[in-house]
């Protein structure tokens, strides 16, 4: 009996990436990405509190954007109202990259930006008479009130941010750093409250007790009760000091890929019913004609129909001298034309441009954790609760142990600082705010990173397999040589060969011919022109028969080749391609054409090497040209006459031996070892598969680019884990100082306020540590 089976409907994956506003430590993201794991069709979350983004794979059968939105505002956060596209740093729509100043990061940035000065400014206006009062012990009618009520102020206003988020996080079961300052001021607010209003219920401290609390409501005469309202307001004081500086530095780890999108062009000069006219970028469509002047910028990516210039493609590259263009050439869109005008044919438009899709990669590996975060949000996920535990712990321990007199005092001392020094937010802010920073950097330099995970495995490479053609070599052939017969000159032989291959679509004879045009020498009409199969070719130039082709056809022809045989022999040991000429029956020469290697490669293989990275060279070419080459640019390793579906192997067959491999590669031939690579690396210039494929972009063909992306990842690296450590080490020594374990031995405590202005710096010194990264000399 035949079964039959119902055919299962492909699930409908799709990527979507939302911005969300109001998360201020690690903890809020590991909160929104719990709560977005939880939705039934919900592959993969992923929330990046550097970049204030969500990055979420899931079943679109089953979940849609507005659905998303909604999880993350249940979570206590907000989506801005923007476009779903909105897939990068910048505003991503089908229509391109926002040229709009701006965007709604950079509003969100600055609207908070505005917000945490005037919560400072208030903070200062209004705290700064309870902290004077406070720290130099004065002691006057009403007192206690007036510092009451300015207090309230501060908390109510400059505060208020805390409460609210340790409230979302409550609602939510969970705890944050809003958690730890509202539990920390809150607890020195309260208790100075019920000092002045039922000062009878407070144990009241004694002088000998008040002499070691300076600044914490010391030296209040009896029977007053001890206050900590100065506390409170300096804490949070510091706490936005400290958010301030963090959020413009956060600001500035996008000014990479900002910088490039403001670099597009507003408008752009097309042809429309005949006329010239200015249109905005949004108006452009594929296929319209568009005009450039000298010293204007490229609108959009097309091919040029008319005209030539120099343009500057650094924007792209990292290149800084001018590329050449002429008819037939691509331009790409935010490039700089020079000196020279021309029109050209729209190709592409909106986020299919190169800078669109430079923005996206960019702003995608920004979004991506490497996997050296994974310890740092497992520790964020528990960290909150083990420090209200110890922070707890600590108020028991002096509560019962202190003297009588102070024990009240010192053990919320204790427990107010333990809070007020635990922050989260260095720990969040480790990983990602390097990688935004080293993946802009790298953008500007030509070097697309798929994301952290790209970044932290390139560090390890200890093996790189170098494919042969269009990598170490150009992929284009060129004349390598001309060697004459006695009596004949070099132009003489040139012209000859040149003007008998006009009419040849062979590669080799478009060398020719391109050398030739060259060196502006004046080519003669060929006719009679015959290709001759597995020989050469024949023509008339100058009523003279020319004949171009190897020993066979001279020997076919009765010409001799003796005299020039061991150059030709010499030539092929090279890897190139030698042809001989002869003119009227005559051996005028000989001409060889081959591949040439990029000028970069040799030096670019040596710096590999010093590096500690073995390198080989991979190609489907026959072993002879590939031997000449690798000895040429100084690999050992080749492996030659190797077809496509096996270069995979070859990359397993490294990997199988306990090498961390990268293959570089530029064709479609490439992409199976791109992706079997533990880093595939493709050359700019290569095929959108290869690209696809590969972790890394080189958007040069530059060889020396691999080198740079290897030490931008190395640099990279070294920046996260001394953020780490930073974090870390900070926690580590920083809340068993507050919970008092040098009281015993050393008669040290550290006050609430010092607490608050050591936590404060943590985030400050992490943010401030990964943008050293743009000033990192790397590709030198």
């Amino acid at each position: 009996m035949e079964t039959l089976h119902k055919e299962e409907k492909p699930t409908a994956r799709k990527t979507e990436t939302l911005p969300v506003l109001g998360m201020t430590c690690a903890a809020c993201a590991a909160r929104i990405e719990k709560n977005l794991k939880r939705q039934d069709g919900v592959f993969e979350s992923n929330v990046n509190f550097a970049t204030n983004r969500a990055t979420v794979e899931y079943d679109a059968d089953k979940l849609d954007y507005d659905a998303l939105v909604g999880v993350i505002e249940d979570s206590g956060y907000t989506v801005p109202q923007i476009s779903p596209e909105a897939q990068t740093p910048s505003t991503l729509t089908s229509e391109g990259v926002t040229s709009e100043p701006e965007d709604w990061e950079q509003k969100a940035h600055r609207e908070e930006v505005r917000d945490l000065w005037r919560k400072l400014a208030v903070s200062v206006v209004f705290g700064l008479p309870v902290a004077v009062v406070g720290m130099t012990h004065l002691d006057f009618s009403g007192n206690h009130l007036i510092q009451f009520v300015l207090t309230s102020i501060v908390m109510a206003y400059s505060g208020n941010r805390f409460f609210t988020g340790a409230w979302a996080a409550l609602r939510h079961r969970s705890a944050d750093m809003n958690t730890l300052i509202a539990l920390g001021t809150g607890a020195a607010y309260l208790f100075s409250v019920v000092s002045t209003f039922l000062p009878s219920l407070v144990t009241t401290a004694l002088p000998n007790a008040q002499a070691g609390m300076s600044g914490m409501g010391a030296a209040l005469s009896p029977p007053m009760a001890p206050v900590y309202y100065e506390a409170a307001v300096v804490i949070i004081a510091l706490v936005l000091v400290g958010k301030l500086l963090e959020a413009r530095a956060r600001a500035k780890t996008g000014d990479a890929i900002r910088s490039l999108i403001g670099l597009q062009a507003k408008t752009a000069r097309v042809l429309r019913n005949g006329q010239e006219t200015d249109v905005l970028i949004a108006e452009v469509v594929v296929g319209d004609i568009v005009f450039v002047r000298p010293g204007e910028k490229i609108p959009v990516d097309g091919v040029i129909l008319e005209g030539g210039s120099a343009v500057d493609e650094s924007m792209l590259t990292g290149e800084s001298l001018p590329v050449e263009k002429q008819k037939g050439d691509s331009v790409f869109g935010a490039t700089l034309n020079k000196i020279g005008a021309f029109q050209f044919r729209v190709t592409k438009v909106g986020a299919e441009t190169a800078l669109s899709q430079i923005v996206k990669l960019v702003g995608d590996a920004q979004g991506r954790k490497a996997p050296i975060q994974r310890l740092a949000d497992t520790i964020s996920g528990i960290f909150v609760p083990i420090v209200l535990i110890i922070a707890t712990l600590s108020f028991v321990i002096w509560f019962d142990f202190a003297l009588p007199e102070a024990r009240l005092t010192q053990a919320l001392i204790a427990f107010v600082s333990v809070l007020i020094i635990a922050c989260p937010c260095a720990l969040g802010l480790a990983t990602p705010t390097a990688i935004m920073v080293g993946t802009g950097k790298g953008a500007q330099r030509g070097i697309l990173l798929k994301g952290g995970e790209s970044l932290e495995i390139a560090e390890k490479i200890d093996a790189i397999i170098l494919d042969k053609t269009g990598t170490i070599t150009t992929g284009k052939p060129a004349l390598t040589d001309l060697i004459c017969a006695p009596g004949v000159t070099e132009e003489n032989l040139l012209k000859w060969a040149a003007s008998a291959e006009v009419a040849s679509e062979h590669p080799l004879g478009e060398a020719i011919v391109r050398e030739a045009k060259a060196r502006n020498i004046a080519l003669s009409p060929a006719q009679n022109f015959r290709s001759l199969t597995g020989r050469g070719l024949e023509a008339t130039v100058e009523r003279e028969t020319v004949l171009i082709g190897n020993a066979l056809l001279m020997k076919e022809r009765d010409i001799e080749t003796d005299s020039l045989k061991a150059e030709v022999e010499r030539l092929s040991g090279e890897g190139k391609t030698p042809m001989f000429v002869a003119r009227n029956r005559s051996l005028a020469g000989v001409i060889a054409v081959a591949d040439t290697i990029k000028p970069e490669a040799k030096s670019t293989i040596s710096r590999l090497k010093s590096m500690g990275i073995e390198v080989a060279m991979l190609t489907g070419d026959n072993r002879r040209t590939a031997e000449a080459v690798a000895k040429q640019v100084g690999i050992e390793r080749v492996r030659a006459e190797v077809l496509p579906e096996h270069k995979a192997a070859e990359v397993e067959t490294l990997k199988s031996q306990g090498k961390v491999v990268a293959m570089v590669g530029d064709g479609i031939n490439d992409a199976p070892a791109l992706a079997a690579a533990d880093v595939g690396i493709a050359m700019g210039a290569g095929t959108d598969v290869a690209m696809e494929a590969a972790d890394v972009t080189l958007m040069q063909s530059n060889l020396g680019g691999v080198v740079t992306a290897i030490q931008l990842s190395r640099a990279t690296m070294k920046t996260i884990r001394q953020n780490l450590f930073f974090a870390f080490a900070y926690n580590l020594v920083g809340i068993p100082i507050a919970a008092g374990v040098l009281y015993p031995f050393f008669g040290i405590t550290l006050s609430p306020m010092l607490a608050s202005a050591a936590m404060a710096l943590s985030s400050v010194s992490v943010l401030t540590n990964s943008l050293r990264l743009r000033n990192v000399r790397i590709g030198e």
